[in-house]
C-alpha cells in the first residue's frame, strides 16, 4: 500500500512547500488522496499509516523541513528487510513476510521484487503476474542460471522457447512453442468477396509473430489458405482466419481474429486444411469418420464458377458447408478400415487406409485422383496401384497432394515405409519427381532419390506445384516448380527441378510443412528454417524470395 501512496503523493506534491493537498496540511482532510486516509502532523505536513515506523506513520515523500519519507517515532525494529515481521505478518513496502522465519524479505523466487522492480540474480521481476521474482519460464532468466521449466530451454541465460510444428498458408505462417502455445505471423492481403458477412478488416496480419488468444495445450495444426486451425491435445479443434466459405466450421460465416471451437467435433486425431476448405479424421456429433468442411464446390484450374462435379469435401454434393460433413467412405472403410494418412490439396483429397489402400476425391483433370481416368469426383475412388512395387512388409505409410494453380495441374504423393514415393497427377514443372514432366493418371515411376544415396525418405509435403521430403537423417530434398525458391537449393532461376535437390543449409530436420511457394522446417533443437515467398511474409526478411532456408524465431 505504502508504495502506491508514495506514487500518488509524489505526482500531486514533491518538492513544493506551500500547501498542496496530500503533502501540507491544514486538517487531516487535506491528507485524504485517492481514498487513502493520512493524518495532519504538527508539523503541517501530512503522514500516512506504515507499520515499519515505530510511530506508526510516514510523511509523504514531498514532506518538507527534511521529513519527507522519514518515520514519526524513527524505524521500527520489525518491518524493514531482513527484520523480523510486525504483529500480523506485516512488513513495509515492496517486502513480504516469510512464513517460515517471521522475516520480511523480497527479491527471492516467488518473493516481492524489491523496489518494486529488482530481484536476486537470475531472477526477473513479473509485473504483469503481481510483480513477484520468477525464474524459469519464456523470457525470464534461467533458474540457477541453467535451469527452465519443461519444454523450455535455457539459451544464454535466458529460457527460451523452441518450435515443435511449423505450419504455412497462403501468406502466413503458424508455429507451436514448447510450451505448446501458438504464435503466427505475416500478411492477409487477399481482396475480400463482396458482401461476405465478417470480412471488413484482415483477420491474419502482423509483421511480427503474435500469440494467439485461447489457445493452450495445443498438440497440432492445420492451415488451410486463409485460415489456420489447431487440435488441442483433449481433440477438440480451435479455427480462426477467414471464413467466406464457412473454413472455419463453426456453423456461421462470420470470419474471426480469434479462435472458435468447432462444436461437436471431438477426439480428432489428424486435421488438414486446403484452399478454404478443412478435413479432419475424428468425431463429429458422436461418430467417427473423416469429416470436411468450408469450400465445396468452386474453383479448378482457374474458374470461380460452381464444378458441378467437383465436390472437394467428398460427400457427394458441391455446396459449401459451415459445419463438418462426413466424407463418404461406404466404399473405403466397408471391411472396417482406419485412417492411417489424409490430406488435403488445394482441389482434391486422399486418405491412406490400414488396409494399404488410397483413396481420393475432388478435381481430377490431372490424373491427381490416381484412378486412371481425369474424371472429377464428389466421392473417394481408390487409386490404382497396380504400376507400384510394394515389396513384402511394406506399407503404405502417407499421402499428400499439392494446390496446383491456374497454370499447373495437382498432383499427390504417397510414401512407403520403406522410403520409396510414388506421384501421380500433372508432371508440369517436373512436380512427380520422376525426371519427367509427363502427366499421370495413376502411380508407376518412382520418385527418382539416386541423389538421396540411400537416405531414406521418412515424411513427405507439397506447395502448389512442387513437393518436398524429409529423410531420416534430417535432410530436406525437393522437387517440382522451383518458382521463389520453393525448392531451397539456392538457385534464383526459378527453373523446374524434375528429380529432387537438396535444401541448403539445413540438417537435422524433424518436421516439415509446406504451402503455396513457401516452405517451413523444425529441426532437432526446435529451431524453425523457412524458405520461397516471402512477399506476404515479412519475418523471414526483407526480401521477397527467400532461395535457400533461414531461421526464424517466433
Amino acid at each position: 500500500m505504502r508504495a502506491c501512496i508514495l506514487a500518488v503523493l509524489c505526482l500531486v506534491g514533491c518538492v513544493q512547500p506551500s500547501k498542496v493537498v496530500g503533502v501540507a496540511c491544514s486538517t487531516s482532510a487535506d491528507c485524504s488522496v485517492g481514498g487513502v486516509v493520512g493524518t495532519c502532523e504538527s508539523t503541517r505536513f501530512c503522514s500516512y499509516p506504515d507499520a515499519s515506523c515505530a510511530g506508526g506513520q510516514r510523511y509523504s515523500p514531498g514532506a518538507g523541513d527534511g521529513l519527507g519519507n522519514t518515520c514519526l517515532g524513527g524505524e521500527n525494529p520489525c518491518g524493514s528487510i531482513g527484520q523480523a515481521c510486525c504483529t500480523g505478518s506485516v512488513c513495509g513496502s515492496n517486502l513480504e513476510c516469510d512464513g517460515a522465519s517471521m522475516t520480511c524479505m523480497c527479491g527471492g523466487e516467488g518473493q516481492t521484487c524489491c523496489a518494486s522492480d529488482a530481484c536476486a540474480t537470475n531472477l526477473a521481476c513479473d509485473v504483469a503476474g503481481g510483480s513477484t521474482c520468477e525464474c524459469g519460464t519464456i523470457d525470464e532468466p534461467c533458474c540457477g542460471g541453467s535451469t527452465c521449466d519443461t519444454g523450455v530451454t535455457c539459451s544464454a541465460g535466458t529460457c527460451t522457447a523452441g518450435v515443435t510444428q511449423a505450419v504455412v498458408g497462403m501468406g502466413h505462417a503458424c508455429a507451436i512453442r514448447t510450451d505448446n502455445s501458438v504464435w503466427c505471423w505475416g500478411q492477409d492481403s487477399k481482396p475480400y468477396p463482396v458482401n461476405s458477412p465478417g470480412l471488413l478488416v484482415p483477420q491474419l496480419g502482423s509483421t511480427l509473430p503474435r500469440r494467439v488468444p485461447l489457445l493452450s495445450d495445443v498438440a497440432a495444426l492445420g492451415s488451410a489458405e486463409f485460415s489456420v486451425c489447431a487440435r488441442k491435445t483433449d481433440g477438440t479443434v480451435w479455427c480462426w482466419g477467414h471464413n467466406e466459405a464457412g473454413q472455419l466450421g463453426d456453423g456461421t460465416l462470420i470470419s474471426r481474429r480469434v479462435p472458435a471451437q468447432i462444436m461437436g467435433l471431438t477426439n480428432v486425431t489428424m486435421i488438414e486444411g486446403g484452399r478454404a476448405h478443412v478435413c479432419a479424421v475424428g468425431s463429429y456429433q458422436g461418430t467417427a469418420g473423416v469429416w470436411c468442411w468450408g469450400r465445396g464446390g468452386t474453383g479448378g484450374r482457374g474458374t470461380r464458377t460452381v464444378n458441378p462435379d467437383l465436390g472437394r469435401l467428398g460427400n457427394n454434393d458441391v455446396v459449401d458447408q459451415s459445419a463438418p460433413v462426413a466424407v463418404d467412405l461406404s466404399a473405403a472403410a466397408s471391411a472396417g478400415q482406419t485412417v492411417r494418412s489424409l490430406a488435403v490439396g488445394g482441389y482434391h483429397s486422399c486418405i491412406v487406409m490400414s488396409d494399404d489402400k488410397v483413396w481420393c476425391w475432388g478435381q481430377n483433370n490431372s490424373g491427381e485422383l490416381g484412378n486412371g481416368t481425369t474424371v472429377d469426383s464428389k466421392v473417394p475412388v481408390e487409386v490404382t496401384l497396380t504400376g507400384v512395387t510394394i515389396p513384402g512388409g511394406v506399407t503404405i505409410a502417407e499421402v499428400t497432394c499439392s494446390a496446383g494453380n491456374n497454370y499447373y495441374g495437382g498432383s499427390s504423393c504417397m510414401r512407403l515405409s520403406d522410403g520409396a514415393v510414388y506421384c501421380w497427377g500433372s508432371g508440369d514443372g517436373g512436380q512427380l519427381g520422376d525426371n519427367t514432366v509427363i502427366d499421370r493418371s495413376a502411380p508407376a515411376a518412382p520418385v527418382d532419390v539416386t541423389a538421396l544415396a540411400g537416405d531414406p525418405i521418412v515424411e513427405i509435403d507439397s506447395a502448389m506445384v512442387s513437393h518436398c521430403g524429409r529423410t531420416q537423417a534430417g535432410d530436406v530434398w525437393c522437387w517440382g516448380e522451383n518458382k521463389n525458391g520453393i525448392v531451397g537449393n539456392g538457385l534464383t532461376d526459378d527453373a523446374d527441378t524434375l528429380t529432387p535437390a537438396k535444401a541448403l543449409d539445413l540438417t537435422g530436420a524433424v518436421q516439415l510443412d509446406m504451402s503455396h511457394r513457401t516452405a517451413c522446417a523444425v529441426d532437432a533443437q526446435n529451431r524453425l528454417f523457412c524458405w520461397g515467398t516471402n512477399v506476404r511474409n515479412p519475418m523471414l526478411t526483407q526480401a521477397l524470395r527467400v532461395y535457400a532456408p533461414l531461421e526464424v524465431v517466433p
